[in-house]
């Protein structure tokens, strides 16, 4: 209800007076209230004076927007006088009574000024070094001063006032002129990095552009505080109407929820602001403020604000004709600030991509999924006009250090970052320091790669918010967009996850069934990647890999097997330690996966023979010749456990390479030092036959040794036809002691426990061991093979 207009006046001036109008109220305490104390529960100056200016605010403001035919509205003074009062408080000192000043006169602004004065122009031009004179009071020119001398503030709070009440006041209709300062001043504020300021200017740009749901009534009148909760209530109360509706329809709750969800229809989008705005020059000149100038500049604090505001923009004046015609370079503005450095700005781009999304036509909405499907799958992102400053951050504070002890010193006596490089000036002079000015390339390219995986991230963001919204049209890309998000929730980076989880929840209802019925796509994208120049992608890869081979079947995984194991040793031997942990996880995996195909007791024979067909060569001959111990160790432990558990008649046929690679490899995986000990055994007083020994009893309880003799026990007549020829071929061109003592003691062992198979070829074993004997310097090597001799010789009475 609205007090009578004598009350009202009375009430003004009763605020006015606390509020510190003529210098009453704000410092007496003598200040009496006729109608029965309702301030006597108010103590302090400062409270008197914060509250009075508040209510002052609204009241007068409230009454300026009554109709003046029913006498409900102030007279033109009476509003005049109180501006007078807030412009006072606005140039104090306290910057919180300095910002309550501003709000209110933000909110008469709203209602429309009252006719004011204007300063006179000088009678002689001012100098350019002098600042021009303030305006005299009671002026509109002081009344906009004053709102920009709270807006430059360093209380965030008090700017935060002093924007919002500059966008009321262009909103209500002031001249181009005084918008067009107030403009400039909200626009200087870009460089702010409060989150809560940037909101505050983008709320303000909104109403100087029109457009926006709250009339000025819901704002002076109402329980308005900003746009963003006005916005939110409003979605709250459509979903809950959303919800009833389909209760009364008789649908489920999930068919509720997902109607709740459903974006705003164009024909219920809520009616623009119901107060006079400038005319069209503010839009051009907020929008050419923000493609032109902000959203594109060096200075990424910059490219944050103008972020904010457009999205501010798009979300509470989402109807405008103008911004609807501009959805296509919105829709590209969100897009490139996806990779930028600033996680805020991610955010908010990230944010304004979904809302572009519900706000675009059909083919909008397909060019916006088809452009974040290929910055997730790793396209380079379209080029940013952004200009090179020397001030411009290239890097990220701490991203590249300098380890030269020179050049740190340097770096921290010409004001840097002591010895970390992030600015373009900064990298600039190191590579000319060094002589080598064409890295400035390679820490360009650096720069490049570190923007698309922040693009990957921030559109992942965007993506995750709109993929429930985009329904079947997410249908044709599902065959490629599985791989990439399956491999991404394996990254390195958690926020990357969380993102690439989120989306995951809303395009797959099902996940294994949907690994399942594209299981080769993501075999094929993930063993791709395991060979990627950049290291996120091979750690993320040989994880997701690990994961997704767990438990798999034969069929599955036969075309995949050979390059799933180049893909584990290569790795293992990755120059990233994080890569080689990841691909350790993933040998393990794929050691368990073979072992189990191998196996007789839980595989069918013919599997296991096709599995040690594809896994042996890749084994003997680039596992256990590998230089890298980890790579040997990984192979021989395959090689024993395969042994071990396949079947005789599925190993047969491997065993003869199988026996000969083994026997090298006692020498080959023998620690080299041992060589260059037995060479100079005499000067260190070692006895070079004790050495011989010891290191012939080491390679017999190696796992070499106990994979040979287990192999030994598959040898059978067809086998032993195969496996002599490899034999003599070890003993005339092995290197090693140990290979060749060993070859001889396996013939040994051989014509022990399966004397009748070596009777047939006792002539070739013969003639093999009596030169091996003869030609060996090595008493050690020449004493084992003369035992053989002796073994053979038993058999070859008979041959």
């Amino acid at each position: 209800l609205r007090p009578a207009p004598a009350a009202a006046s009375a009430l003004l001036d009763e605020l006015l007076a606390l509020a510190g109008e003529g210098g009453a109220g704000a410092g007496s305490h003598a200040s009496s209230d006729e109608r029965g104390g309702v301030f006597d529960a108010v103590h302090g100056r400062f409270e008197h004076q914060d509250g009075a200016l508040r209510a002052a605010g609204f009241v007068a403001a409230s009454g300026a927007i009554g109709d003046a035919g029913d006498g409900k509205t102030f007279p033109p003074e009476t509003i005049a006088r109180a501006l007078r009062a807030f412009v006072a408080v606005a140039g104090c000192k306290n910057p919180t009574l300095a910002g309550t000043a501003a709000e209110a006169i933000g909110h008469v602004g709203l209602a429309g000024l009252p006719p004011l004065p204007r300063t006179p122009p000088p009678a002689e031009k001012p100098e350019k070094d002098l600042s021009p004179p303030p305006a005299p009071e009671g002026t509109v020119d002081l009344v906009v001063e004053r709102l920009l001398k709270v807006m430059r503030l360093s209380d965030e709070g008090a700017a935060q006032r002093a924007a919002r009440a500059a966008g009321y006041v262009i909103a209500g209709g002031c001249e181009w002129c005084d918008a067009e300062k107030l403009l400039d001043g909200l626009f200087r504020m870009s460089r702010r990095k409060s989150e809560e300021t940037q909101l505050a200017v983008g709320e303000a740009l909104c109403f100087a552009f029109g457009g926006v749901a709250p009339s000025a009534t819901d704002v002076l009148l109402g329980s308005f505080t900003t746009l963003e909760g006005a916005n939110k209530l409003r979605l709250g109360e459509d979903a809950a109407d959303a919800e009833a509706r389909g209760r009364s329809a008789g649908e489920t709750g999930e068919t509720a929820k997902s109607a709740a969800a459903a974006p705003i229809p164009a024909a219920a989008a809520p009616a623009a602001m119901a107060v006079p705005t400038p005319n069209d020059t503010a839009c051009e000149c907020i929008l050419s403020a923000i493609f032109d100038t902000y959203l594109y500049s060096s200075r990424p604090e910059e490219r944050c604000a103008a972020c904010t505001w457009l999205l501010a923009l798009v979300t509470h004046a989402r109807r405008h004709e103008k911004l609807v015609s501009m959805l296509p370079e919105i829709q590209e503005a969100f897009g490139s600030l996806l990779g930028d450095q600033n996680e805020l700005t991610q955010e908010m781009a990230s944010r304004g991509v979904s809302v572009v999304y519900e706000l675009g036509t059909e083919a909008q909405r397909k060019e916006l999924l088809g452009s974040l499907m290929g910055t997730l799958s790793g396209e380079k992102p379209k080029r940013r006009r952004v200009k090179l400053a020397d001030d411009t951050a290239v890097f990220s504070e701490g991203a590249v250090r300098v380890d030269d002890e020179a050049l740190k010193k340097k770096d921290e006596g010409g004001g840097g970052s002591g010895g970390s490089l992030s600015t373009y000036k900064e990298l600039c002079s190191i590579v000319t320091d060094i002589g080598q000015p064409d890295l400035i390339y390679k820490f360009m390219d650096l720069a490049n790669y570190q923007a698309m995986l922040n693009s990957s991230r921030g559109a992942a963001f965007g993506f995750a918010s709109i993929a429930k919204r985009a329904g079947d049209a997410l249908a044709p890309h599902l065959a490629k967009l599985l791989p990439k998000l399956y491999r991404m929730q394996h990254d390195p980076s958690p926020k990357m996850q969380e993102a690439v989880k989120g989306i995951w929840v809303a395009v797959v209802d099902d996940p294994k069934a949907a690994v399942d019925a594209h299981f080769a796509a993501v075999m094929e994208d993930l063993l791709a990647e395991c060979g990627s120049r950049t290291w996120r992608s091979r750690q993320s890869a040989a994880s997701a890999l690990a994961e997704l081979l767990s438990g798999r079947r034969f069929a599955e995984v036969e075309p995949f097997l050979e390059r799933v194991w180049t893909a584990s040793l290569r790795s293992v031997d990755d120059i990233k330690e994080t890569v080689r942990e990841a691909g350790k996880a993933l040998c393990r995996t794929t050691r368990g996966l073979t072992v189990r195909l191998c196996d007789a007791h839980h595989s069918d024979p013919a599997e296991a023979r096709r599995t040690i067909t594809v896994v042996a060569p890749i084994l003997l001959q680039q596992g256990l010749l590998s230089p890298v111990k980890e790579i040997q160790s990984l192979a021989m432990d395959v090689l024993m456990r395969v042994a071990k558990h396949a079947g005789s008649a599925e190993i047969r046929p491997f065993v003869p390479e199988m026996v000969k690679c083994l026997l090298e490899a006692l020498s080959s995986m023998e620690d080299s030092r041992l060589n260059y000990i037995e060479q100079h055994a005499p000067a260190i007083g070692v006895s070079a036959e004790r050495l011989e020994h010891a290191r012939l009893q080491s390679s017999k309880a190696s796992p070499m040794g106990e994979t040979l003799d287990v192999l030994m026990g598959h040898v059978d007549e067809a086998t032993m036809t195969e496996l002599v020829p490899q034999l003599g071929s070890v003993l005339r061109s092995g290197v090693g002691l140990n290979t060749r003592a060993g070859t001889c003691r396996f013939i040994s062992r051989l014509c022990l426990r399966r004397g009748s198979l070596v009777r047939p070829h006792a002539g070739k074993l013969f003639k093999a061991l009596l030169a091996a004997a003869a030609a060996d310097k090595s008493q050690s090597v020449t004493s084992a093979a003369v035992s053989a001799t002796a073994a053979v010789a038993r058999h070859a009475t008979e041959a």
